[in-house]
């Protein structure tokens, strides 16, 4: 936590309130934070979106009700996307780490996760680092579709699984229960990692398809045109997809698009808010008065800050890293 933070938290009457929260959720102000610490593993920090933990309780909850799939059913479900989400992430880490970067911190979602990493190349790498999640994503997928053809269930395999409880239903083999186990384990898993592979192929925010589509556009027109540019498809995307799910009554359809559209039109937003913070078009501004190679080397400081602003708040910059913003904010001017 930041002095400043603490210092509000002194002068504002509920500021002790969310002093207290910030230590659990890590920033109060920003739904993104709304979460809790898990671990730290190959020095990332790990924690669980509350989002996460509401999802799994109604999942669970809803499993007792009559006419739906059961307990075990629902648990094995929630086990194998829970096993999909944090290969996603792992994909992430382990590509972001094999391109020369790092990444610091990972936010478990139903569908993925939100990130937090730095990029030496930003083209090259930040597409490797997007991509890792849903490469790992492929490989359960392979692995998991080679034990369902093996255990005699290949025609559970679809592009795209749409109905959880048919893969249940279907793979029903009376008097052999190890083999049922073996069927419902390798389906679970391959229709939780299909799904969040799908998702995070999407082109909207804040899915790994925005993310790897804007780090290819920035080459070209800059940050704040490619965060304008894929954020406005995104808005796009997710309309789409809302009337897509609405007419095929898919309600997590309508959820996921209405994510998307929520994600997209904050992101549209940014970049002129960043560029008041960042004092104008960021790269362009600093090449201006440092030759080449320096503008690189702060564009890349510049974009790590701009970065940890949108996803904690302005509050979570240390001193160091204020000290550092106004720094290159004076070179820009």
């Amino acid at each position: 936590m930041s002095p400043v933070f603490d210092q509000d938290a002194r002068d504002d009457p509920g500021g002790q309130i969310r002093a207290a929260l910030s230590r659990v959720f890590e920033n109060v102000d920003n739904p993104s934070g709304w979460s809790l610490p898990l671990l730290t593993v190959l020095g990332v920090r790990w924690r669980v979106h509350i989002v996460t933990i509401g999802a799994v309780v109604v999942a669970m909850v809803s499993s007792i009700v009559p006419d739906h799939l059961g307990v075990m059913f629902v648990a094995m479900l929630v086990g194998a996307f829970a096993v999909a989400v944090v290969a996603h992430e792992l994909g992430h880490a382990i590509a972001c780490r094999l391109s020369g970067g790092r990444m610091d911190r990972a936010v478990l979602l139903p569908w993925g996760g939100l990130t937090l990493w730095e990029a030496p190349d930003r083209t090259r790498s930040e597409v490797i680092a997007a991509v890792g999640g849903v490469g790992a994503n492929v490989v359960l997928i392979g692995l998991s579709a080679i034990g369902l053809v093996a255990t005699g269930y290949g025609a559970a395999l679809q592009l795209v699984p749409v109905d959880f409880s048919a893969g249940f239903v279907d793979a029903s083999d009376p008097g052999r229960p190890a083999r049922h186990a073996a069927r419902l384990a390798l389906w679970s898993l391959y229709a939780a990692n299909t799904a969040v592979a799908f998702v995070n192929l999407v082109p909207a925010f804040p899915f790994d398809g925005a993310s790897a589509l804007r780090a290819m556009l920035r080459r070209q027109i800059g940050w704040s045109e490619a965060t304008a540019w894929t954020a406005s498809l995104g808005l796009l995307v997710g309309a789409i997809g809302a009337a897509a799910a609405l007419a095929i009554g898919s309600s997590i359809g309508v959820l996921l698009a209405c994510l998307a559209i929520t994600a997209s039109w904050v992101e549209r937003r940014r970049p002129g808010a960043l560029e008041i913070v960042a004092g104008g078009d960021e790269l362009a501004d600093l090449a201006a008065g440092h030759d080449a190679a320096d503008a690189e080397a702060d564009r890349l400081e510049l974009d790590t800050l701009l970065a940890k602003i949108s996803e904690r708040g302005m509050k979570s910059l240390t001193r160091s890293e204020r000290r550092r913003l106004d720094q290159l904010r004076e070179r820009a001017g």
